[in-house]
């Protein structure tokens, strides 16, 4: 994102995004998105990380070997759907929610440094599992591509995959296998949550 687009984007929330409507005399407040945390130069709002939280539950839905859904599958479970209402304040319990998302945060920031490419092929596979299953394609545009925060999310399966599953990219892995791939990702988030600077926002 370019550094201008970032700066506006940043002065803008700053203010919650919010619109004011005139009503009986009065305004009110309509919260549309709000600043959550920065990962060293990135921003991330509400509204960003509620689209990797239903991308998550698309690619459950179209992979369900997935392993980044095992690693992550705690921080997003159905139940924390209601997390991602803005209000003007955050609750304890929004609080502690969000600080679960950081290593999220921080491995998809980190992963960006890696040449890391989601191939023609794979979206044309996960195209045709997502109508077979019977999962939708709002995660695809008109020309069955990935939307930009979908492809995020495989581009970052792809990368877990190849530090932890030498080899096998999508394929169908035995527990044992799992079990070792779950903590080599896990050591990973380890190893670079002091790397990256974080700043939450309230």
């Amino acid at each position: 994102m370019p550094l201008f687009n970032k700066t506006f984007k940043i002065a803008i929330l700053a203010f919650f995004c919010s619109q004011s409507l005139a009503t009986t005399g009065q305004k009110t407040i309509l919260l549309q998105d709000k600043l959550v945390f920065k990962l060293a130069q990135e921003v991330f709002t509400v509204h960003d990380l509620k689209k990797y939280f239903k991308g998550m539950e698309q690619l459950k839905c179209i992979y369900a070997d997935s392993l980044l859904l095992q690693v992550f599958s705690k921080q997003f479970n159905q139940k924390h759907q209601s997390k991602y209402s803005v209000e003007k304040e955050y609750s304890e319990s929004k609080k502690k929610y969000f600080k679960e998302l950081l290593k999220f945060g921080k491995i998809l920031v980190y992963s960006r440094s890696y040449d890391v490419h989601v191939a023609p092929e794979i979206q044309n596979t996960f195209y045709l599992s997502a109508n077979t299953l019977g999962c939708g394609t709002m995660m695809f545009d008109a020309q069955k591509k990935f939307l930009p925060y979908f492809s995020e999310l495989v581009r970052l399966e792809i990368f877990v995959r190849s530090r932890s599953l030498s080899g096998k990219k999508f394929r169908t892995v035995s527990k044992d296998e799992l079990t070792k791939a779950i903590s080599s990702v896990q050591s990973i988030l380890k190893s670079i949550d002091n790397q990256i600077d974080q700043v939450l926002y309230w």
